[in-house]
């Protein structure tokens, strides 16, 4: 989706990603590695050998980013889509980022602490699951070479991602419509999906629970029907004992006594607490 003046990135050469290969960086060299490697394995990225058509393409530097708080992906690579290129003009300066189809954030938090019954998840890998239109593809090129002696060679990134700043718009505006073909069959839990979710993060609750169970068992249907999974289950209830260990919240560390701490849209929060009547 771009604005009206669409840019030719004719010069937008081939930036790499500056990684060292020194020792003490191979570590996170060979993580940065095998999450490219996922890319290519999920068909979420694809090599090419044709050159981009002039004036239709750009490519996007890249860079590793490690969060020790994450309990499923410690590093990301993050794609610079601001990146000038010699035209004076980025990939987002060209893109309309689309309206705002979220709740707001600080509605969100308290909500989820007027219910009984706390539940919080998150979409796995929700940007990678939405494809692009493949006439845009080129515009998503980053050049990458598992190791110095191997040859620098040009690839393209299928799906939305991360540092495009249309991204955000794609990814939830997929979930609301996959939500809304299902609303006439199921009302309720669509009604959690368009109203209780941030971005990727799903944060709800129920006075009953049964009903929770309900809500979790109905709106992981829904989004399993578009193509989304949920994960990093949390509940403060009996109801956790319903889901596989290995699709829990796994409890990081922390730093600090309150050892029922959950992170949840930056917030540590103690679902437990949550447990009460108001």
């Amino acid at each position: 989706m771009f604005s009206g003046q669409l840019t030719a990135f004719s010069n937008s050469g081939t930036s790499s990603n500056g990684s060292s290969f020194s020792k003490r960086r191979m570590s996170k060299k060979q993580t940065q590695t095998n999450f490219i490697q996922e890319f290519i394995d999920l068909g979420h990225m694809e090599k090419v050998t044709q050159s981009p058509t002039l004036g239709k393409h750009y490519y996007m530097p890249h860079r590793a980013v490690t969060k020790d708080t994450s309990t499923t992906t410690k590093l990301r690579v993050v794609f610079n889509a601001s990146c000038r290129t010699t035209t004076g003009f980025s990939l987002n300066d060209t893109k309309m980022i689309g309206p705002q189809l979220q709740p707001d954030l600080y509605m969100a938090l308290i909500r989820m602490r007027t219910y009984r019954f706390a539940l919080t998840a998150d979409v796995a890998k929700m940007y990678r699951q939405v494809r692009i239109n493949p006439n845009q593809v080129d515009y998503q090129r980053i050049v990458w070479r598992n190791s110095p002696e191997d040859d620098v060679e040009d690839y393209r990134i299928l799906t939305v991602t991360y540092g495009v700043a249309s991204s955000s718009h794609f990814a939830i505006k997929a979930i609301q419509q996959a939500t809304l073909d299902e609303e006439k069959n199921h009302p309720v839990p669509s009604n959690v999906i368009m109203n209780h979710f941030y971005t990727d993060d799903l944060l709800t609750g129920s006075y009953y629970e049964e009903e929770l169970n309900r809500i979790r068992t109905d709106v992981s249907a829904i989004l399993m029907k578009g193509g989304f999974s949920l994960r990093e289950w949390s509940f403060n209830s009996s109801l956790v004992n319903f889901v596989p260990e290995d699709q829990r919240k796994v409890l990081p560390p922390l730093d600090f006594s309150d050892a029922d701490g959950i992170r949840t849209l930056g917030h540590q929060r103690n679902l437990s607490a949550i447990n009460q009547d108001y």
